[in-house]
């Protein structure tokens, strides 16, 4: 699975919670989570799932692409219907 540069830096940043890092730093992360992912096998085009090894923060993933990483106590879900105006909190536990 391929993985974006701006999911490294979150997984920097959120993971490891450093808020400065250096371009080595981040090429490292960025190899890590490649070689993590590397046996994940999504079905769909977009999705989230649970970083493996690490059970409180979910990816999301489009097009065999990392694209970020959030805490899973953050994850919101929009509404699925318009005319619903409030956010409903995610049932991740």
């Amino acid at each position: 699975m391929k993985v974006t540069y701006h999911a490294a830096e979150r997984f920097i940043e959120r993971v490891l919670d450093k808020k400065s890092f250096s371009r080595k730093e981040l090429l490292d992360a960025k190899a890590y989570l490649e070689k993590l992912t590397q046996d994940v096998v999504i079905s769909s085009y977009r999705r989230n799932f649970v970083l493996p090894g690490f059970s409180k923060f979910a990816c999301v993933y489009q097009e065999d692409t990392l694209i970020t990483i959030i805490p899973k106590d953050k994850k919101v879900l929009k509404p699925c219907n318009k005319k619903y105006e409030h956010k409903r909190e995610s049932y991740a536990s």
